[in-house]
């Protein structure tokens, strides 16, 4: 699970897990703000993880999607979700369940750890709260330096975002104003 996760969920088959999301507060402060002004990680989420089992049956991915939605705090409003170019993802699960494609996001930095794992910029924020004895009084860059992270130019990725909750028709009315095909 990401370390950013505020809400996770898993669906379950027989007792075995077949499926899972997760939410989190987006990827920087202007993840949702760019989509909808007024948006911050306080009312909205980025859907940061979808896993389903090979084996489940079909149609489970819009299954977990749909009903996760529904269980969001009140207070959220929007969700944003990315399909990542770099996995050869193109948001097809999204376009299914009814989220608004919105274009590609810009490319940025990421960071590979000391094993070759591809992490984000903010996962260095989320160690210095983890090891605050660790990284106290370092900066996010001398602590990524610090934990061997090389920079590297991220992939572009599809960006969908929906209205959910009680605000879901008045927020999908305006992304359809930014709908792309």
């Amino acid at each position: 699970m990401p370390d950013a996760t505020q809400e996770a969920f898993g669906a379950y088959q027989d007792e075995v897990l077949v499926g899972a999301a997760a939410y989190g507060p987006g990827g920087n402060s202007k993840t949702f703000g760019a989509v909808i002004e007024g948006f911050d990680s306080s009312n909205a989420r980025e859907l940061i993880r979808l896993w389903v089992h090979p084996e489940a049956p079909t149609n489970t991915a819009s299954l977990i999607i749909g009903r996760s939605l529904k269980l969001l705090p009140e207070q959220v409003g929007l969700v944003v979700t990315f399909a990542d170019t770099g996995q050869s993802h193109n948001g097809a699960i999204y376009q299914a369940t009814n989220f608004h494609y919105l274009g590609m996001s810009n490319q940025g930095i990421r960071y590979v750890d000391a094993t070759g794992v591809e992490v984000t910029a903010r996962l260095a924020n989320v160690y210095r709260n983890r090891n605050p004895e660790k990284f106290a009084g370092m900066s996010l860059s001398e602590i990524r330096d610090n934990l061997g992270w090389t920079p590297i130019i991220s992939h572009q990725k599809h960006r969908y975002a929906i209205g959910v909750g009680k605000q879901r028709k008045q927020i999908n009315k305006q992304l359809i104003t930014q709908s792309l095909p």
